[in-house]
């Protein structure tokens, strides 16, 4: 008989089909970015899963390489658009709407892998429906919580395995996660799946739905800061193995 069993864990899985920015549309790297760190492009598409020496991205081994982020420094700016607009949903999860990833880290006083200290550069959000008008996002950090965590299955907090499970980024952390203290387990549990990111709703700046996001560096900031990719956040779906799970069920017949 079909349908014996059906449902048994699908409330857990979510299908998540986001977008990335899909082009740059400014770039100026300011003063003092980082040398050979100055292409836009690579803020273009998903975040860096994997980084150089095939290690896996977690929030304890940020992606480094020239070809993965780029460096924005004093006074420099990064303008990105979406194909599609991204809009305030409160449906979505936490009521997070974008996320912002850059590469921050973990680290400790010993250097073991305990969530003691992130190391965020800063960088200042600004969104815009039209490329023209633009709001700050008040409080909001680019290159800062919550660093990017590339793979589930990894077990080393520095990246030496895992890569069968990839983590969802355009699925929030949940900000109610106090990641202080934490070991890598902690951090997987905390994380629940997501990708990392810095999380934005835009009911704080009170647009309805944006297309272009602006990170900027202010003109005497400390360091530069690096950002690796940006991407929206959709509502929890039911999986399509579900969806056809639950069909299934719906029309089982039994056969004796």
């Amino acid at each position: 008989m079909l349908g014996v069993g059906v449902g048994v864990g699908c409330s857990a899985v979510a299908a998540h089909a986001g977008q990335f920015a899909s082009a740059w549309v400014s770039y100026d790297a300011g003063v003092d970015a980082a040398a050979g760190y100055v292409d836009p492009t690579t803020a273009i598409g998903s975040p860096t899963r994997t980084s150089g020496f095939d290690l896996r991205v977690t929030p304890f081994n940020p992606p480094f390489q020239s070809s993965e982020v780029v460096s924005i420094g004093k006074g420099g700016h990064l303008t990105l658009a979406f194909d599609t607009p991204v809009a305030d949903d409160p449906a979505n999860p936490f009521g997070i709407d974008l996320l912002v990833f850059g590469n921050s880290f973990f680290y400790s006083d010993d250097f073991s892998p305990i969530a003691q200290h992130i190391w965020n550069p800063g960088g200042i959000v600004e969104v815009s429906a039209d490329g023209i008008a633009w709001e700050v996002v008040s409080g909001a950090i680019a290159d800062g919580l919550f660093p990017t965590m590339g793979w589930n299955d990894s077990t080393d907090p520095f990246g030496s395995d895992g890569g069968a499970s990839p983590s969802d980024f355009h699925l929030p952390v949940n900000p109610a996660f106090g990641p202080w203290g934490s070991t890598f387990d902690d951090l997987k549990a905390g994380y629940a799946g997501s990708g990392g990111g810095a999380g934005i709703d835009l009911a704080l700046v009170g647009l309805p739905a944006i297309s272009f996001i602006r990170i900027s560096n202010t003109s005497d900031a400390p360091y530069s800061i690096e950002i690796d990719a940006v991407s929206d956040v959709v509502p929890s779906a039911p999986s399509a193995v579900c969806l056809v799970i639950g069909v299934l069920a719906n029309g089982r017949r039994r056969v004796r």
